[in-house]
């Protein structure tokens, strides 16, 4: 492990003046993309009705889960290598971008012939539902696509500007599938219309962030001669983290897995709405994991530990002030917030909704860890834990699923997912020494426990419309949650925190509108 180094006293407001600025653009983007996504699945969900929705989601299920062998963990390699050759050796850097493509596209390309191949068995053997197998061998068409993109995306991060990455996958692939989807609707292609704007989506994608990458790395598609990072040693570091990625979405992604071989169609687009809605804590996550793991990744190059952890710290306590509202919501008002975004039949999924919140609401109250630990080269560990949860996950949603239905899988899913993050925390305290917890945590337990207050005074009003409920609850929390933490004062590196994401909001949107790299 690299010693630690005492930091430059001005490193710490740049730090935090990056980490602002990154998380700003990302979490703009990401939640700007989230939100049209959803809308793309509510608009799915009342035009093809819950069975059909149920097919579609089964689809995009089983082509997550398999997609999760499609880079082989080559974005996770981008970010690590590349910044040790930014500056001192960019022909290398643009080797290491286009073998990373090139691999990446050809174990999605292998993934996509697999389950061509595999359809009729999996739909009539593994899921009992004949009519999937033409939902799958079109959603097979997008592993090449969506393996290509995740490496460009990555490959964009490394520059430290976080907006091309976000151009491109987080907001520009919802947004072009948004867009298919209304061209199938006129059309009247319905489910496998559906299908087919996804794969549309992220062709066009794919193609824009391979724009951004020529624009910012121009050595990428270029012959390369001289020194390289060699294949095995690229592959040596990817590979275990591949598999841990692939184990840590198995406990996102497997519980739906079970619902669906279990139970029936209807019940499968009810419990995929219900995690939709659970995921808002995922995109603050992946905000500000999209700038920190490049950061993480220079301070631990140059083993400025306490950058680090000062820089761990602060990501934690805004990631949790940002998640404590989001959560605050889902446990007061649930049925109204599935019945309003997805429809009334889908506010069945009330009680799963608020278990899966609440697994993922420790998920966010842990940070980065996961970041930490594979950045600071501790991913076998990582690669045992998330084993070891894909593995419990699948066996309580297998015993439960069958005798509580939805509820059980949510329960299921929620278990490993909080044992995976407390495992992961402990680690990073044991083998770096860091804990993203002080004093300073007390304002946001304030404030929360003033929201609960006010939530639990608010129950005595009987609000009979959803729309009404959920506006009436957000605007309740906003209020009570922000003004005691206000009340109880700002600490300095927040300030800071909030001055650079101001300074990165004045030009955000003339960033857009130009267009510029």
């Amino acid at each position: 492990m690299p010693i630690p180094q005492e930091a430059p006293p001005d490193t710490r407001n740049a730090d935090l003046d990056s980490l602002g600025k990154g998380a700003a653009i990302s979490l703009i983007g990401i939640v700007a993309g989230r939100v049209v996504h959803v809308l793309g699945l509510v608009f799915l969900a009342r035009w093809l009705g819950v069975a059909a929705f149920g097919l579609y989601s089964i689809g995009l299920t089983v082509m997550r889960v398999l997609g999760l062998a499609e880079t082989l963990g080559l974005e996770s390699g981008v970010i690590r290598f590349a910044p040790r050759y930014s500056d001192r050796d960019p022909a290398t850097q643009g080797s290491l971008f286009s073998r990373a493509l090139v691999l990446s596209m050809a174990m999605g390309t292998f993934l996509s012939l697999a389950l061509y191949a595999t359809s009729p068995w999996l739909a009539r053997s593994a899921f009992g539902k004949p009519e999937l197998v033409q939902v799958f061998r079109l959603f097979a068409l997008a592993f090449p696509l969506e393996s290509g993109l995740a490496i460009a995306a990555a490959a964009t991060r490394t520059s430290r500007r976080m907006q091309f990455s976000v151009y491109a996958r987080q907001f520009g692939q919802p947004v072009a599938n948004f867009l298919f989807l209304l061209i199938v609707f006129v059309l009247g292609w319905r489910l496998f219309g559906a299908v087919l704007a996804f794969v549309a989506s992220v062709g066009v994608s794919l193609l824009l962030a391979g724009y951004y990458v020529q624009r910012l790395f121009p050595e990428t598609f270029l012959v390369h001669t001289g020194s390289y990072l060699r294949t095995r040693e690229l592959l040596a570091f990817t590979l275990p983290i591949s598999f841990a990625g692939g184990c840590g979405m198995m406990i996102v992604w497997v519980d739906r897995l079970v619902v669906a071989h279990f139970r029936p169609a209807s019940e499968v687009g009810i419990y995929n709405a219900a995690s939709q809605c659970s995921f808002m804590f995922v995109l603050i996550l992946n905000a500000f994991d999209a700038i920190l793991s490049p950061m993480i990744s220079f301070l631990y190059a140059n083993c400025e530990m306490r950058r680090l952890e000062e820089l761990f710290r602060v990501g934690t306590k805004w990631v949790l002030y940002l998640s404590l509202p989001v959560f605050l919501l889902v446990y007061a008002d649930s049925r109204s917030i599935l019945s309003l975004v997805f429809g009334s039949p889908y506010a069945a999924g009330a009680s799963a909704l608020l278990i899966l919140t609440a697994g993922q609401m420790v998920n966010a109250g842990v940070g980065n860890v996961a970041t930490v630990l594979v950045i600071t080269g501790d991913q076998s560990f990582f690669l045992g834990i998330c084993a070891t949860a894909a593995l419990l996950s699948t066996a309580l949603c297998w015993v439960f699923v069958p005798a509580w239905g939805i509820t059980g899988a949510a329960l299921g899913a929620a278990v490993a997912v909080v044992i995976a993050n407390l495992a992961c925390l402990i680690r990073v305290r044991a083998r770096l020494k860091m804990w993203p917890y002080d004093h300073r945590y007390r304002k946001a337990a304030v404030a929360t426990l003033a929201t609960v207050v006010a939530l639990l005074l608010l129950r005595a009003v009987r609000i009979p419309s959803p729309v009404l409920s959920v506006s009436v609850h957000l605007l309740v929390i906003a209020v009570v949650f922000v003004g005691v933490l206000l009340l109880q004062g700002l600490d300095s590196e927040d300030r800071a925190f909030i001055e650079a994401v101001r300074s990165r909001l004045r030009p955000v949107f003339t960033a857009f509108s130009r267009n510029e790299v």
